[in-house]
């Protein structure tokens, strides 16, 4: 932190004192997780320091290529990059002019992607797959914006974790938070990964650094698929890889020929080789003036997560809205809304892995 002072006179007799603090923050990191210091784990850190739309480490440990970055704004929700004034910006970033956030807008259009390159091995014949541990960590503006989101492409997020902790106070208004997140994926079978921190969906996100951590370990003993489908699950149900295919070949199978795929069939409970086993509507009523009352085929397979009941009074730009959660039963379930209908509403099912 560096300090000035300036005096001046003023008509000779006001004595005018002016005091400032130009506050010059590094990235404080946040813990790094146990396995950071082995030899096959990578680091990147992002500063964000000009408004290149492909910008480069502040920071890299790394014994494979560099990671590429492609930085999307969702205009006019995100105003782009925003180099710090500390007389003038509001929000301010964690440092001098030079030292910037981005603003990325409403995600998931608003984001930040990382091809992040973990591994050397995919070209081997005995290449099984890698299991990949990862660690993110976003600094970012917590009053008038949101905390952004965090995925893998392809990748489901197993074993996930996410918390947040204070970064620093804003000097004019605000705080800024380290939202970080854990997760392993499975049977990843590229020599990298793409990590995509988006922007919140409603309020829009502002980033001021992101860090990265990754390893990744040989997949002897898969336990889940990309998408997150327990192998034990796929085994249970008779469903297994086609000739030269491999496990995550059999989330896209439609084994029971039902429209389902076999990852569908499991988020939603249903049984992949029973093709009367299905995520279905089966019966609306949703009379004017009357409580609106859906039965759909469902199914106790999966994860167990409650069906979400949703609605929309449009199709044409739909906005779904959260109308309620009803445990998953075997075959028929049973919804009755809470509060009378008087216009025209859609409605679906929506089933989640948690």
């Amino acid at each position: 932190m560096n300090h000035w002072l300036k005096k001046s006179i003023e008509n000779s007799t006001t004595l005018v004192v002016l005091f400032s603090v130009s506050m010059v923050l590094a990235y404080y990191p946040v813990t790094p997780p146990s396995w950071s210091a082995e030899p096959d784990a990578v680091r990147h850190l992002y500063l964000f320091h000009d408004d290149s739309l492909s910008p480069q480490p502040f920071e890299s440990t790394s014994v494979y290529d560099m990671p590429t970055v492609e930085v999307s704004v969702n205009a006019p929700t995100g105003i782009g990059w925003r180099n710090p004034d500390p007389n003038l910006s509001i929000p301010e970033s964690s440092g001098n002019p030079g030292h910037g956030s981005w603003d990325i807008g409403q995600g998931p259009e608003g984001n930040i992607r990382i091809v992040v390159p973990i591994g050397n091995l995919s070209s081997s014949s005995e290449f099984i797959g890698y299991r990949v541990e990862i660690q993110v960590n976003a600094v970012a503006y917590d009053t008038m914006y949101a905390l952004p989101d965090m995925h893998v492409e392809g990748y489901s997020l197993m074993e996930r974790t996410t918390s947040d902790t204070l970064a620093f106070f804003d000097r004019k208004i605000g705080l800024w938070y380290n939202r970080t997140w854990t997760a392993v994926l499975h049977q990843v079978y590229e020599d990298n990964v793409v990590i995509v921190v988006s922007g919140d969906a409603v309020r829009g996100s502002n980033i001021d650094a992101i860090e990265i951590y990754a390893r990744a370990v040989s997949d002897d003993d898969p336990l889940y698929t990309a998408l997150g489908t327990p192998i034990a699950w796929c085994r249970d149900h008779d469903v297994a890889p086609l000739g030269d295919d491999r496990w995550n070949d059999v989330d896209y199978y439609d084994t029971d020929g039902d429209g389902m795929l076999n990852w569908e069939e499991y988020v939603a409970g249903t049984i992949p080789n029973n093709s009367q086993s299905l995520l279905i509507i089966t019966r609306i009523s949703a009379d004017p003036g009357t409580f609106a009352e859906l039965e759909w085929i469902g199914g106790t397979t999966g994860p167990q997560a409650p069906y979400i009941v949703e609605s929309t009074p449009s199709m044409t730009a739909p906005e779904w809205r959260d109308e309620g959660h009803d445990a998953p039963r075997a075959e028929f379930n049973h919804w009755i809304g809470s509060d009378p209908i008087f216009s025209n509403r859609f409605y679906r099912i929506r089933a989640t892995r948690d």
